[in-house]
């Protein structure tokens, strides 16, 4: 009996070009080959006809990715739509995006795992009609926290992609709440996870900094991610003019702020990395601080877990339940002196820091380990694929 063969249609996916983009989709994705499925990512992009892609954020992937490639044994499709203003493309985005996704694969899948509301579940919508196969959801953070409420169409859009699903999950119980609230379907909350051995410390931190050429004798501050406004980085050089000179902070990842970032003396930034490095990086600092302004769950809060590093983050998103149970500190969004006071606590207690982090471990294995999460979903999808669709395989 051949394994059933799994779709995931996502915004991104880790490439040789773009190692951190997609990564925790990653992590769900490898342990499902593992646990025995056929697994493969298709990930749409835009793109804008001769060289004028390359100076576009949103149309680079598109220059420079292969139109398919393999990570780490998944196959990864990329097929191109043509980029057009909202004006002119409307509302058939999601069908644009799933003729795109057609035309890459030439055997239909079993079933099509969605990821992010829209345009990709209801894309996903549209290939259901197509191919006659169950779709499952699963909202990541800002397509539930913040689009739905930008406009009545972005609402609208979000509970069509919501009720039409055959299988809602989310990555965090605030995204379930809110889910309830806009459209009185319950989501069913499902972490993603990460791999626990690949963050398991086999150094020890001076040399993994000797070998990613950190400061030696500095107490060392990490924060991974997009370098946006969003995520509270730029507040780190203002913090790092609080803090005592012993302190210094290691920045990984790209976006608008970089700039602001390199031109503090006091912060190193470091270009966005594979999900392996970031396991080296978190091994070889005392403190994850994370000061976003909105989140689902952020997987680097996980993967500080499964390395027991100690964690300061705002309280977004799922980052309360998370951190419940003295798993780490918490600061107030955009509130400086409240960061100072929680990253003084952190660093000024190293022995406080580490039970936290003990804590926040043993949670961690619990609920995220990927490797037991994916034979949950093996056996989610199984259920889905017995049963077949729940809803009429209309148009969307």
């Amino acid at each position: 009996m051949r394994p059933m063969r799994v779709l995931h249609l996502c915004f991104a996916y880790p490439s040789l070009q773009f190692p951190g983009d997609g990564s925790f989709l990653h992590n769900a994705v490898k342990p499902l080959c593992d646990a025995g499925l056929q697994a493969l990512a298709v990930m749409p992009v835009p793109y804008v006809p001769g060289i004028l892609g390359r100076f576009f954020a949103r149309t680079k992937r598109a220059a420079l990715l292969p139109r398919n490639y393999e990570f780490e044994g998944i196959p990864v499709f990329v097929p191109r739509y043509l980029r057009l203003p909202h004006a002119l493309i409307g509302e058939r985005l999601p069908i644009t995006l799933a003729r795109a996704v057609e035309s890459a694969i030439d055997q239909k899948p079993d079933l099509i795992h969605a990821h992010y509301a829209y345009p990709y579940g209801t894309a996903a919508i549209e290939l259901r009609r197509r191919w006659r196969v169950p779709v499952v959801l699963t909202l990541h953070g800002s397509d539930a926290t913040v689009l739905p409420y930008q406009s009545e169409a972005a609402r609208r859009r979000f509970v069509h992609a919501i009720l039409r699903a055959d299988h809602v999950l989310a990555v965090s119980e605030d995204i379930v709440n809110r889910t309830r609230d806009l459209t009185g379907r319950t989501a069913q909350f499902w972490p993603i996870g990460v791999g626990l051995e690949q963050f398991r410390r086999r150094d020890e931190k001076s040399k993994l900094r000797r070998q990613l050429g950190l400061p030696m004798n500095k107490k060392l501050l990490l924060f991974v991610g997009q370098l946006q406004k969003s995520k509270g980085v730029d507040q780190l050089p203002a913090l790092m003019d609080r803090l005592d000179p012993g302190v210094h902070a290691v920045v990984v990842g790209d976006g608008p702020v970089r700039n602001q970032i390199r031109s503090s003396p006091r912060c190193t930034w470091v270009p966005t990395v594979s999900n392996t490095r970031v396991a080296s990086y978190l091994n070889a600092v005392d403190l994850m601080v994370h000061p976003s302004e909105t989140e689902g769950t952020p997987t680097v809060l996980v993967e500080a877990g499964a390395a027991h590093l100690p964690v300061v983050a705002t309280p977004v998103g799922g980052v309360p339940a998370l951190l419940a149970g003295d798993r780490g500190l918490l600061a107030e969004v955009r509130n400086m002196d409240s960061l100072v006071v929680a990253v003084q606590a952190a660093l000024a207690d190293p022995a406080a820091g580490a039970r936290r982090a003990d804590r926040l471990y043993a949670h961690i294995s619990k609920e995220y380990d990927c490797i037991k999460n994916a034979y949950k979903l093996k056996q989610l999808y199984a259920e889905l694929t017995a049963r077949g669709t729940l809803h009429p395989v209309a148009s969307v």
